[in-house]
Formats: C-alpha cells, structure tokens, sequence
C-alpha cells in the first residue's frame, strides 16, 4: 500500500529529519511544525498540535499522517506541559485526521508507555520477559503516563472504524548527539544502575542500554504506511542488542532483586544482549529488523579507548 500524500506533525525535528530521509523516492510530504522548517524538498506549514483548527486545515487532502510532534521525553518539559502536548496533542490530530478524512494515521509512542524507563521508586518490575506488545502499560509519571494516553486515544478512534492506526514505541533514539554521553555510559559499568537521588539521569534506557537507531525509525515510519490490512497495530523497535557490556538479564537480576518470569528463555540463550523488549511482532508483521550501529559504534569506542 502507498499513499499519494503524507504529512508529518514534527517534521522539523530531529526525527521527522530521519524519517523525511527515508521516505520513498517522489513521495508528496508535507511538514506541520511550531518552527519553520529549513528542508526545500517538503512543504511546510506553520502550526502547533495544540491548534486543532490549524491542524485540521493542514490536514485537508492528506491520504495519511505521521504523528511525531511532541515533547520526546519527561527531562524536555514540565509535566504539565508534557501532558498538554502529548494527550491534547495527540487527540487533536486524530480528529483533525478524522475530519480530514486520512485513511492512515502512524503515532509515534515510546516504550516509556509500559513504565520501565522511570526513576526506579516508581517502577516495578516487569511481569515477564521479554516485554511484549499485550504486556500492562503501568507508567507513573508525566512522560509515559503521556505515551499511554495517547495509545488509548489512537485506539478510540481506530475502534470507531474510520481511521486504520499504526502505534510504534521506539525504545530509547541513540541521536549521533548522544554518542559520547552513551559510550561514556558503555565504559563504566556503575552507570547501570540509576544514579543516587538528585543526580542526574542517564541520557536514556534508564540501566538497560537498550536503544534504536534514528534511521531505523525512518524507516519503520514508512514500513507502518505500507502494511496492508491494518486496523490497528502496535509495535517495538530496537536494537537487536544493548550497548551494555553486561548480559540484560544479569542487569534485571541485580536492578530487581530477583529475574521475572522468562518466557522466551531462548532470546536470551541465542542472544544474551537481547533487549528487554520483544522485537519479534515487528519482524514478523512490519518486517522491521533494527540494525544496531549504534552498538558497533561504541564496541569500537571501547576498544580503542
């Protein structure tokens, strides 16, 4: 499946770049963003997801919309203000999608959804591993609680037949800003536990070191607009390992207290780096296979260091 006319809320962004570079080659995209956008191979209109009258006139004539617009993780914003972007956000562009009549929206979510990515005394441990799609979502600040929100409003209006949906939860985007933050991280083995209260936090995937690649997410973006038959779907994207130096289920051993259920012990088996999230459903159904760069970025780092 393709459609003739896709537009992109946070298109200036660092991730609607990587996902502008990935589109198809003639593709018609059109970018909804608060700051003008610097691209002359798209067309660019001014708006914030928190108008929805300019989002529903930007939307007119779209066969499809890419939802990335919005704050991308609890340390960008207050909680107030993560929440009135993220949700409000978020619903105004599946309405707008809905009057427009858009057949396909992509949302961008986040692994934050299923609240394993928070400041640890207010996270529990998983009920099993690998993480999978139909695991509870049990976010407890801002940020996830955000990402949750926004899943259950892309599925309302999904249920109401007139808009087939896509969900992706990235796990944590290795931007080539974050390189040396991360293989500082990779270097020293105390960085896989959270740091002491009032310390800051880690650049991202909290002591798990999972992470994507933002080309890969690109990708996925326009993977998600190809599937065929779709209602409404939601998918992980990883890395095929962590940056850890550390097997992950020795990281949860020691972060827990104790190893949750493991049902798919032969992930870790034949891949003891294995995210602590279940990249299976986006193999099999989007043919989605991270390419992990930003692993052999930092094993190389490592050995020359």
């Amino acid at each position: 499946m393709s459609f003739d006319r896709v537009l992109i809320t946070g298109g200036g962004g660092k991730l609607g770049g990587y996902t502008i570079d990935a589109a198809p080659d003639g593709q018609s995209i059109t970018v909804v963003d608060i700051a003008p956008s610097a691209r002359r191979d798209v067309r660019f209109v001014q708006a914030s997801v928190t108008d929805l009258e300019a989002l529903s006139t930007a939307f007119a004539g779209h066969d499809a919309v890419v939802h990335l617009g919005a704050i991308p993780n609890q340390f960008e914003a207050g909680p107030e203000t993560v929440m009135s972007v993220n949700v409000q956000g978020t619903w105004n562009v599946f309405q707008a999608a809905k009057l427009a009549g858009v057949q396909r929206v992509v949302l961008c979510s986040s692994d934050s959804a299923v609240g394993l990515t928070v400041d640890p005394e207010q996270m529990d441990a998983p009920l099993y591993l690998p993480v999978d799609e139909a695991h509870p979502r049990r976010p407890t600040e801002a940020y996830g609680l955000s990402k949750l929100l926004g899943e259950v409003t892309a599925r309302s209006f999904s249920q109401r037949g007139q808009l087939e949906v896509v969900v992706l939860r990235p796990m944590f985007v290795l931007f080539p800003y974050l390189h040396d933050e991360t293989i500082a991280r990779a270097r020293d083995p105390s960085n896989y536990t959270w740091p002491a209260a009032g310390a800051p936090r880690p650049a991202g995937g909290g002591p798990w070191c999972h992470y994507v690649d933002p080309e890969d997410v690109g990708r996925a973006v326009w993977l998600a607009l190809g599937l065929e038959g779709i209602e409404y779907d939601v998918f992980f994207l990883g890395a095929p390992t962590t940056y850890a130096p550390e097997p992950t289920l020795d990281v949860v051993q020691r972060f827990f207290g104790k190893l949750p259920e493991v049902r798919k012990p032969d992930v870790y088996e034949s891949n003891p780096h294995a995210p602590l999230f279940d990249t299976s459903h986006a193999r099999e159904v989007l043919g989605f296979e991270g390419e992990g760069n930003g692993r052999r970025l930092i094993d190389v780092a490592l050995e020359t260091r």
